[in-house]
């Protein structure tokens, strides 16, 4: 028997409300050790991460020292 067998076994005799307690527990876990993999794509939501992956083809040249226009739309 595997542990998702077993586990699958205890759950189906516990009351509805003590399968959500259990449910809730999982969702929690899953948040906990998944955390880490939205870290991971945060950087492409970054809207300064891809500016200087072509600055040809965009035309920009002074990207260090205007980066809060190319960012924010203004100079502040």
């Amino acid at each position: 028997m595997t542990i998702e067998q077993a586990i699958l076994e205890k759950v189906r005799v516990l009351s509805p409300e003590k399968q959500q307690e259990i449910l809730d527990f999982t969702e929690f876990l899953y948040q906990k050790f998944h955390k880490d993999d939205s870290k991971q794509s945060l950087p492409e939501l970054d809207p300064i991460w891809g500016l200087g992956s072509n600055p040809i083809k965009l035309d920009i040249n002074d990207a260090a020292e205007n980066h809060d226009l190319y960012i924010y739309g203004s100079e502040s």
